[in-house]
Order: C-alpha cells, then structure tokens, then sequence
C-alpha cells in the first residue's frame, strides 16, 4: 500500500554566513594552503654579507651591501635556513663597521703620516704631488 501524504510545514533555516577563504593563501579550490619559505631571503642576505666582509675597503660598495645583508638577513628570519639568515645579519654589520673603522685610520693616516711611521711626504711623493 502506498504511504498517505503527510504536509509538514516548511521551516526555514537560519542563514549563516561562510566566510570566503577557508584557509590562508587559497586561490582556487582543491589547491589546499600555500606557506612561503623566504629561503631566498637569508641566502641572499648570507652572500651580501659576506661581499660586505671582503670587500670593506671599498666605501662606495660596502655600506649599501651590508644594509643590505642586513635587511635580507632580517626578511630571511622566517625560513627554513633561519642559520644563513643571521650569519648574513652578523655579516652585515660586521661589514659596515669594518668600513668605517677602516675610513677612520685612512683619514687619520693622511692627516698625520709620522704617527704610523711614513715620513711627513710619503704620501704627496706616492701621488706624485
């Protein structure tokens, strides 16, 4: 036999909203969540400051190199090679104050040439002044 028909009445559901992205970095369905590995960011920050280093006689190169280990350094604390990231960072710094030190002892060395033991001329006869 058939079952009877039985009207119940329709109750509507209260609406709940869903939020948009249901995981951080999803762009497209099924694609699951993305993290970023800024890896980039402490090998970078490791060889500029290592370039820091080497090349902290050079004034015009190795200011703007070792801020920028510095700051790569900084960005690269978030990855997985967390160890280059502050050897670049020590790098750096350690690049920048090496250049300034070694300013200072040019710039004092050409002020006074006797206090490292050069003749007062050595360095007009040097330039050929």
């Amino acid at each position: 036999m058939a079952q009877p028909y039985s009207a119940q009445p329709y109750v509507a559901q209260p609406y709940m909203a869903q939020p948009y992205m249901t995981q951080p970095y999803m762009t497209q369905p099924g694609m699951g969540q993305q993290t970023k590995d800024r890896k980039g960011f402490a090998i970078a920050g490791f060889v500029l400051g290592l370039a820091s280093v080497i090349f902290f006689c050079l004034q015009y190169l190795d200011t703007p190199l070792g801020i920028l280990a510095v700051i790569f350094g900084c960005l690269g604390l978030k990855s997985s090679k967390k160890g280059l990231a502050i050897a670049g960072i020590i790098l750096g710094a350690v690049g920048i104050i090496a250049s300034i030190a070694f300013l200072f002892i040019v710039v004092d060395m050409l002020a006074d040439p006797t206090k490292y033991g050069y003749p007062i001329d050595y360095f007009d006869n040097l330039l050929g002044r």
